[in-house]
């Protein structure tokens, strides 16, 4: 029996709730645009890491109905202000600059890098190729070495 790659699918996003006695924060059943909606396949440390986060769940016996990653201590989504507290204190002092941003562009870069495809790097981050050229894909400091081919076209060859 052949196990499938394991994979997280991008199926909705949070929404914040305001007012009438309801304040917080609901998964709403659609992400954000239709480049959002998307299977990424896992790599072995990120299989490793969710398998442990699902254990401790588990294992402490918090309610989790919906599946979540990161649910809230009673189960339901949690705020991205808390998470934001939980992801400075993993991080420490060591690794203060990073930012689920500066992880998000640095994924974004590596996948661009390995294969010469923003649109590929686009597919990862649930991303346009405009979008992530612009904001996802950092352009590296020194230009690809284009010698060669300056070379031949300076001298005819």
């Amino acid at each position: 029996m052949q196990v499938a790659d394991p994979y997280l699918d991008v199926t909705g996003t949070l929404i914040e709730v305001r007012g009438g006695g309801r304040g917080g924060w609901e998964r709403k059943p659609v992400p954000k645009t239709d480049n959002s909606w998307r299977r990424i396949l896992l790599p072995p440390h990120s299989v490793e890491a969710i398998t442990d986060t699902i254990t401790d769940l588990k294992a402490s016996g918090r309610p989790n109905p919906m599946g979540l990653l990161f649910p809230s201590r009673v189960g339901t989504p949690r705020s991205p202000t808390n998470f934001g507290r939980v992801w400075r204190a993993a991080r420490g002092t060591e690794f203060s600059w990073v930012t689920p941003r500066t992880f998000r562009r640095g994924a974004g870069t590596e996948v661009d890098r390995a294969y010469g495809d923003p649109e590929r790097a686009a597919r990862q981050l649930g991303n346009t190729e405009g979008v992530a050229k612009k904001h996802c894909i950092d352009i590296p400091e020194t230009a690809p070495d284009n010698r060669g081919v300056l070379e031949r076209w300076a001298t005819g060859r």
